[in-house]
């Protein structure tokens, strides 16, 4: 059997899209295209003007459909909105078995004094992973069930979005004609494919400079320990180029990405580019002293985004972030377009590649409300299968 899952990729300026084909029978999957669209209506990852974006998007698939003979009807989807926040819990219990024998019953209680502990008004968890365990103050290296014990301990990390913005993400999909299997924290998918396993044990950071905002994802020991999006992005250095030039931002966008034939002083464009890198490194710089892992991570920076092909954005990098430094390396290869070698696409790839974990969820458990059922309790559905 044959089937389709699509993840979307919901940025500031782009909407982009891809669809994966899997073969049951075979035991295969390929990716059918990866598309994209301009998207208006957005500001700093968050909707503005859900008409607009619903229009946009609704082409989108539209225009995929047509151009694979796909018909996408669900998704997983993915936004980075700056109002993003995370929470970092630390609970516990006692375990409550006669004999101290850990139970799911231990975990499933510590994980909801958590994912309670975590909860304000106005905010909807949109991920949740646990960071470590400990039984009676000893790290558990894997899953404590079975394991013997008086104190069960549990560190989390949860990314919550606004109640009103998920909302309407959820909303212009439906509106669009895909129903949206469940609304995940930008980057978060994108950095679990394209980081080693190596890499997320020892420690490393996932950046996303996009056109508005710039997502940062640190891992260590297989899991995310921290995350967070900040409003300033590529689009900041095109803004200081027009004003600094004064010139217009079409043309100021063209300097900026080295395709402008006009002669204008090179170095007054180095120094404004630089300034802005040297922003961005310093909030990532800043971030990292946050959570204790400035300096500290052996897995360095996995950079990507549009913002990632900016002159002198290593050197500044590893001179503010004395962390090692490199770019993502994203290659797929398509039925129809060939092989794409454009890292723009690697947040979407990775949702429709994470979709098909609950499509075959959905196959053994039998889909009759299962895509109902999902999307109520997506918090605590994904956390099984998210880093």
């Amino acid at each position: 059997m044959k089937y389709i899952t699509t993840g979307i990729d919901i940025g500031s300026h782009y909407a982009r899209l891809c669809v994966i084909e899997h073969d049951s029978k075979e035991k295969k999957s390929e990716v059918v295209g990866c598309t994209k669209i301009p998207l208006s209506g957005m500001h700093h990852g968050y909707i503005q003007n859900k008409d607009s974006v619903q229009k946009n998007i609704s082409k989108l698939v539209s225009e995929t459909n047509k151009a694979f003979g796909t018909s996408i009807d669900t998704v997983i989807a993915s936004f980075g909105s700056t109002s993003i926040s995370t929470a970092l819990v630390n609970t516990h219990t006692v375990v409550t078995k006669a004999d101290n024998e850990v139970t799911l019953f231990d975990i499933e209680s510590i994980d909801k004094n958590a994912e309670e502990s975590a909860s304000v008004n106005n905010y909807k968890i949109i991920h949740a992973n646990t960071i470590e365990y400990k039984l009676d103050g000893e790290i558990v290296l894997g899953n404590p069930e079975g394991m013997k014990g008086n104190k069960l301990e549990a560190k989390k990390l949860f990314i919550r979005g606004l109640v009103n913005q998920v909302d309407d993400i959820e909303t212009v999909l439906f509106d669009a004609g895909i129903e949206p299997i469940t609304v995940l924290p930008k980057n978060t998918s994108a950095a679990a494919f394209a980081l080693s396993d190596k890499h997320k044990f020892v420690g490393a950071a996932y950046v996303d400079i996009g056109a508005e905002t710039t997502t940062i994802v640190v891992y260590e020991k297989g899991s995310i320990i921290g995350y967070n999006i900040f409003g300033i992005g590529s689009n900041d250095i095109t803004n200081d180029i027009a004003l600094g030039l004064k010139i217009s931002l079409e043309e100021a966008d063209e300097v900026k990405n080295g395709t402008n034939t006009k002669i204008y002083p090179r170095k007054k464009i180095d120094d404004i580019i630089n300034a802005r890198i040297e922003d961005v490194s310093e909030l990532i710089n800043n971030y990292l002293k946050k959570i204790k892992r400035q300096a500290l991570l052996p897995g360095g920076v996995v950079l990507t985004g549009g913002g990632a092909n900016l002159p002198q954005i290593e050197e500044q990098f590893k001179k503010i972030l004395k962390l090692p430094f490199k770019k993502v390396d994203f290659e797929i290869h398509t039925q129809k377009k060939g092989t794409i070698r454009n890292n723009e696409f690697v947040e979407c790839y990775a949702l429709a590649s994470l979709a098909e974990t609950f499509e075959k969820t959905s196959s053994k458990a039998g889909s009759n409300g299962f895509l109902k059922k999902l999307k109520e309790n997506s918090s605590s559905f994904f956390k099984q299968f998210l880093p």
